[in-house]
């Protein structure tokens, strides 16, 4: 049987003229029925009674049969909702924030916007000038941390007054930031944790008066960082106590560090725990990790009333691998607090592990209550192995060569370089056996840490960490320096590692992009930097407590990344008394008027 087709045109002009014909009738009789099933029905709109008509009636009625028809109609856009619209359109230049098209930043504003949603993805299209601009740190609140994705894209954000990020579980990478000024922050990062990562990031520039764990890149990192590096002053001095400070980590507690360094000077306040590259590296309880920092070095200068190493405040329970730090230690006991100080660590306690490292700074200390020594100035619990050290000793306390204190240590194959402090004949004071040398040799001559084929360094990892290129003239360095200096894939694109002094063929000096300025580092759009390759003369002798001498980038940068210290405090005979053996401070004694005179110095220099 053949279905019947339904005429709907003819039912809608039934319906209609029925329609019509009732709404006459509304508008005769008011019947209270009809109005309350099409919406004639009195109204109370901010207070006020609106009566029914038969306007509304119609409004009903049209509703009705929209809604029987299937009918859609749109709502209108409220003012106020195209206002906000045209916000957000404006909000960053480009993007829209997934991964594929990240939301574009060109200035300090639209850097500032990532608050309004952490979640996505971002990357710089230039270079930022913050100058003038009261940026808030992003993303403030613990609980709802950064977890999108910030790439620098090898530009540089200059002038931030404040942390960039409080908390971030996100990723960070490609990115310099530039002559930064912070007061009372903790780092450019004030903690990164939940896997957080950080990458390729570099940070230049001032920090006061932080709260608690301090660094120049990150506070406390409790995820991972990596081919980072930090050219900073930090002064906590007068910022509160028991604060951990260090140049690129404040406080490692349960992170992974790799492939960074650290330049500038480190202040710490009393009882602080202060390291050229980090303040405190501590093991986590949960989730259950050693804080691991591996192939990585310092050149700052540390200043402290606590724990101070060159490289490292204090180890706890965690694992510190291929490092090295050239800095000066400089330490001072108040209210007879005792303190400790090392060339390389304050102090590697509760099963802290120290392997393939060494340290060549010079370690003053100041008071009656310091325990100084070339490599750490306490050791329990702990281990140190193929590890060595060659600065001086100077100032008052105790003193022993390698290890000042040492207590249930674990010692392999250790060296240290005989300063003229200390005991001559033993390198560390054990507290249940006095002074050792179990684990331990003294050297007589520096240049035996030049030659790798002499032990400790023969044992370590030449073919993959360690580079050969200074053999028999300086000290190990890495090859991941030397990789990063030398990098070129000769793709005709100016990438991360590369830059016109290494890589002619893919990035330029002058003229279009890909441009790379050897005057600006980390200026260009594919991440084209111009690497210092510092080559220094030898000390000058000993004059006015200060030697010299000059140190000259054979790649013609004009930047002072990595550039060594050129001037360094000193004793001679002619200027202590007749106790200095040498022109060379690593032989020399300082009482402690001639010790404040060159901390004073070094501080106001």
């Amino acid at each position: 049987m053949k279905k019947r087709s339904i005429n709907k045109s003819k039912i809608f002009l039934t319906v209609l003229s029925i329609g019509i014909f009732l709404i006459l009738f509304v508008n005769l009789v008011n019947a209270s029925w009809f109005s309350q099933m099409f919406g004639t029905k009195d109204k109370t709109i901010n207070g006020n009674v609106v009566s029914g008509n038969s306007g509304a009636g119609i409004a009903g009625l049209a509703n009705w049969f929209k809604n029987l028809f299937g009918v859609k109609e749109e709502k209108p856009v409220s003012s106020q909702e195209k206002g906000e619209l045209a916000s957000l359109k404006g909000m960053f230049a480009s993007g829209d924030g997934s991964p594929q098209n990240p939301y574009q930043i060109t200035n300090c504003q639209e850097l500032q916007n990532i608050n309004n949603n952490i979640a996505a993805n971002y990357v710089l299209s230039g270079n930022i000038d913050c100058n003038g601009f009261s940026f808030q740190a992003i993303a403030n609140n613990y609980s709802n941390p950064f977890t999108g994705t910030l790439d620098g894209n090898g530009f540089e954000i200059d002038k931030l007054t404040s942390s960039l990020f409080s908390y971030s579980a996100g990723i960070i990478k490609n990115l310099g930031l530039i002559d930064v000024n912070i007061n009372n922050g903790r780092g450019l990062i004030s903690r990164n944790f939940n896997g957080g990562i950080i990458e390729n990031v570099h940070v230049s520039g001032n920090i006061t008066c932080g709260n608690g764990d301090i660094g120049g890149l990150v506070g406390i990192n409790q995820g991972f960082i990596t081919n980072c590096s930090v050219n900073v002053n930090i002064n906590s001095t007068n910022c509160g106590n028991y604060n951990n400070v260090g140049g690129l980590v404040g406080d490692n507690f349960g992170g992974q560090i790799f492939n960074s360094y650290s330049n500038g000077n480190i202040y710490g306040g009393f009882n602080s725990i202060v390291g050229g590259f980090v303040g405190r590296n501590l093991y986590s309880s949960s989730p259950p990790l050693n804080g691991d920092i591996e192939n990585s070095y310092s050149n700052a200068n540390v200043y402290g009333q606590g724990q101070e190493g060159g490289f490292i405040g204090q180890n706890y329970g965690s694992i510190i691998n291929n490092c090295y730090s050239n800095g000066e230690v400089y330490g001072e006991s108040l209210f007879s607090v005792q303190i400790t100080l090392g060339g390389f660590a304050g102090d590697n306690l509760n099963g802290g592990q120290i392997f393939n490292s060494y340290s060549t700074g010079n370690v003053y200390g100041k008071g009656n209550s310091v325990l100084i020594a070339g490599f750490a100035g306490e050791n329990a619990d702990s281990k140190i192995t193929n590890s060595f050290c060659t600065g001086s000793l100077s100032g008052s306390g105790t003193f022993e060569g390698f290890i000042e204190y040492s207590s249930n240590s674990i010692l392999t194959n250790n060296y240290w370089y005989y300063s003229g402090k200390g005991s001559p004949d033993f390198c560390y004071n054990d507290h249940d056996n006095g002074q050792s040398n179990i684990g331990c040799t003294k050297i007589s001559s520096l240049n035996y840490f030049y030659t790798i084929s002499n032990p400790p360094i023969n044992s370590w990892d030449f073919d993959n960490i360690w580079s050969n290129s200074k053999n028999g003239i300086d000290y190990p360095s890495f090859k991941w320096k030397t990789q990063i200096s030398n990098n070129c894939n000769n793709d005709n694109i100016c990438e991360i590692g590369e830059n016109c002094m290494n890589c002619a063929a893919d990035c330029t000096c002058s003229g279009t992009s890909p441009d790379c300025n050897p005057a600006d580092l980390y200026s260009d759009a594919k991440g084209c930097t111009c690497q210092p390759n510092w080559d220094c003369s030898v000390w000058t002798p000993c004059s006015d407590w200060s030697q010299t001498r000059t140190c000259t980038d054979n790649n013609n940068c004009g930047i002072n990344s990595g550039k060594p210290l050129e001037e360094q405090q000193c004793c001679s005979s002619g200027n202590n008394n007749g106790s200095c053996t040498s022109d060379i401070d690593k032989d020399c004694t300082m009482n402690d008027s001639e010790l404040l005179y060159a901390i004073n110095k070094w501080i106001n220099a």
